[in-house]
C-alpha cells in the first residue's frame, strides 16, 4: 500500500474556538457568485463549532457550505476528500476549496441526502435492519483504513500527545492525582502495543450526527475537519461510546465487516491506549470550553478505561 504524502493530517489537533460566528447569508452568497456558482436559497445549518454551515440550493446542485474562522479544519477535510477521492472511498465531493472570505475561510462540498443517526429512531429498527447498518459501517471503515501512513511514527506521536493531555489534565485540575497514576500505570502495561501499529487515515469524529443514512443504508458519512493520521482503532471509541449504544445489533455486525476481533489481547490493550487518548484530549477540550457536564463524563470514562483489568 502506498504511503501518504506530508500533508496537513499528520499531526496535532484541530484548533479550538471561544464563539461561535454568526453570519449573514450574503456572506455565502458573495462568495458562491465569486465562484460563478449560483445561488437560489440558502439556509442555517445546526453544528459546525468554531463557525457556521449552511445548505445553500445554487446552479450547481445543493452543497453545505461551511465557514470558519480558521483554515487549517477545512485544509484537513479538503485534504481527506482528495485522498478518499483517489481510492474510490465514498466522501463528500468539495466543490469550492478553501477560500478566503471577510470572516474567515469557506468551503463547499456535496450535499448529502439523508438523515443523520442522531435524527433517526434506531431503537425502533429491527435487527437486520440495524446489522445491515453496523455491515454498511464496518465495510466502509475497513476501506477508510486502508488508506496507511507507513512512513508515520505513530508509538512516539501517541507517547508524546499522551504525555501533554495528561499534563494540561493536571495543571488545570481537570483530573486528580490518583487518576492520573491509574492512567499512567495502565498505559505503562498497554503501551508497547503501539510499536506494531502501522497508522492510517482516521475520521476521528464519528458520533451520530456524522453518519448518515438513507432507506436504512449508510449514505455517507461527513466532516472531515479532524481527520487525522493514526492508529485506525483510534475510530472505535466515539463508535463504541455514541454508536453502538443506539441499537445492539450494530457492533456485532460492524466488528465482523471489519474483521475486528475484539476477543484479542492486542486487540483489547490498542482501544484501551486509543480511548485513554481520546478521552483526556476530550476532557482538555471541554474544559477549554466550560462543559462541565462532558467533562464529567469524560473522566468517568477515561477512569473506566484505565481501570480495566488487563489481558
Amino acid at each position: 500500500m502506498r504511503s501518504l504524502w506530508r500533508n496537513p493530517l499528520a499531526d496535532g489537533h484541530a484548533p479550538t474556538l471561544d464563539a461561535v460566528m454568526v453570519l449573514d447569508a450574503s456572506v455565502v452568497r458573495t462568495a458562491l457568485h465569486e465562484q460563478n456558482i449560483g445561488v437560489r436559497r440558502v439556509a442555517s445549518v445546526s453544528g459546525g463549532r468554531g463557525g457556521s454551515n449552511f445548505r445553500v440550493d445554487t446552479s450547481a446542485g445543493p452543497l453545505m457550505v461551511k465557514v470558519r474562522e480558521d483554515r487549517r479544519p477545512l485544509l484537513v477535510a479538503k485534504t481527506a476528500a482528495s485522498i478518499l477521492g483517489l481510492r474510490g472511498v465514498p466522501h463528500p465531493t468539495v466543490v469550492v476549496t478553501p477560500t478566503p472570505v471577510a470572516e474567515g475561510w469557506l468551503m463547499a462540498h456535496r450535499w448529502i441526502d439523508g438523515t443523520s443517526l442522531d435524527a433517526v429512531g434506531l431503537a425502533d429498527w429491527d435487527d437486520a435492519r440495524a446489522s445491515r447498518l453496523g455491515v454498511d459501517l464496518g465495510d466502509w471503515l475497513r476501506r477508510l483504513h486502508a488508506v496507511q501512513h507507513r512512513r508515520g511514527c505513530w508509538p512516539l506521536t501517541a507517547r508524546r500527545r499522551y504525555t501533554d493531555k495528561l499534563r494540561r489534565c493536571l495543571e488545570r485540575g481537570i483530573i486528580d492525582t490518583d487518576l492520573a497514576e491509574t492512567v499512567r500505570r495502565r498505559w505503562t502495561a498497554d503501551g508497547a502495543v503501539l510499536d506494531d501499529v502501522t497508522p492510517t487515515l482516521i475520521h476521528r469524529d464519528l458520533q451520530p450526527g456524522n453518519i448518515v443514512v438513507r432507506d436504512g443504508r449508510l449514505a455517507a458519512v461527513i466532516d472531515f475537519e479532524h481527520a487525522r493520521i493514526a492508529d485506525p482503532l483510534y475510530d472505535l471509541v466515539k463508535l463504541s461510546e455514541w454508536v453502538f449504544p443506539l441499537h445492539p445489533a450494530i457492533a456485532p455486525a460492524l466488528n465482523e465487516a471489519y474483521g475486528l476481533d475484539r476477543a484479542s489481547v492486542g486487540v483489547r490493550a490498542r482501544l484501551r491506549v486509543v480511548s485513554m487518548l481520546e478521552h483526556l484530549s476530550a476532557l482538555v477540550y471541554f474544559a477549554k470550553h466550560r462543559d462541565m457536564a462532558m467533562v464529567d463524563s469524560q473522566r468517568d470514562l477515561l477512569a473506566r478505561v484505565a481501570e480495566e483489568a488487563g489481558g
